[in-house]
């Protein structure tokens, strides 16, 4: 199975989330706010809202990015312990050094997108230049 395949039902419930709570996202609905039952939410619908999404935002990361899901795995956090904005404590702030420290230590690849030929990313770009590069750079 494609990488991107595997990815592809936590990245549509994230997505799900998204639209769940958009409102007429094409066109303003009044003068005053964009999304008025957004816009103008109270505390606690907000708080509400960004329950709902955040423990699917944990779980995408942890699925996707390779970075945040050795992170958690250092701490020994898995994405079901994160339930709800009540549980933001226990996901540890990250640093530019500790990306930067990550990155270095685990250099990027570019996984292949089955939907489109091999040495072509989502902008269009080749990426056989790129993965030349990274082959001379590391002789």
């Amino acid at each position: 199975m494609c990488f991107l395949s595997a990815l592809e039902p936590i990245r549509q419930e994230w997505l799900d989330a998204i639209v769940k709570f958009q409102h007429d996202p094409e066109r303003p609905q009044g003068e005053a706010a964009w999304s008025p039952p957004l816009d103008l939410a109270s505390a606690d619908e907000l708080r509400a809202i960004q329950s709902a999404k955040l423990p699917l935002a944990v779980r995408f990361a942890y699925q996707s990015i390779p970075f945040y899901r050795r992170k958690f795995d250092r701490i020994g956090l898995e994405p079901g312990d994160v339930r709800g904005l009540d549980d933001l404590a226990k996901i540890p702030i990250t640093t530019k050094q500790e990306m930067a420290d990550d990155v270095a230590e685990n250099p990027v690849t570019f996984p292949v997108d089955c939907s489109r030929p091999a040495n072509v990313t989502r902008k269009g770009a080749v990426i056989d230049e790129m993965r030349e590069r990274r082959l001379r750079e590391r002789r």
